[in-house]
């Protein structure tokens, strides 16, 4: 989970961030044992800051339905950003609680 792509230099968890995949965050924060969630891109951004800029992002949006889309999307990146801040602050704690939400059981990692 910590490869990169070549040509962006991205890993899942930055494209997971990105995309304000929040379940898919907690997933790869609870089973994997050490995910580098400072790795940058080819720009020089992380995961953790990629998500603090989404749940900022502003956009002009057409249709009504697509801005609902654009808050959901903005409230998962806060989300990841508030919970990637946590696990840096203390991994195993975030891990354990994140193992307990998601019914993992220590021989899934």
């Amino acid at each position: 989970m910590n490869w990169k792509s070549r040509y962006f230099e991205e890993t899942p968890l930055f494209v997971a961030c990105q995309n304000g995949r929040l379940e898919i965050v907690e997933y790869m924060l609870a089973s994997q044992r050490e995910l580098n969630i400072l790795s940058t891109n080819y720009q020089g951004t992380s995961p953790l800051e990629i998500a603090k800029i989404n749940s900022a992002f502003e956009e002009t949006l057409d249709h009504e339905s697509e801005g609902n889309e654009k808050d959901i999307k903005q409230a998962k990146c806060l989300s990841i950003h508030k919970l990637l801040e946590e696990y840096q602050l203390d991994p195993n704690e975030v891990q354990k609680q994140l193992r307990k939400k998601l019914n993992f059981k220590e021989t899934n990692l």
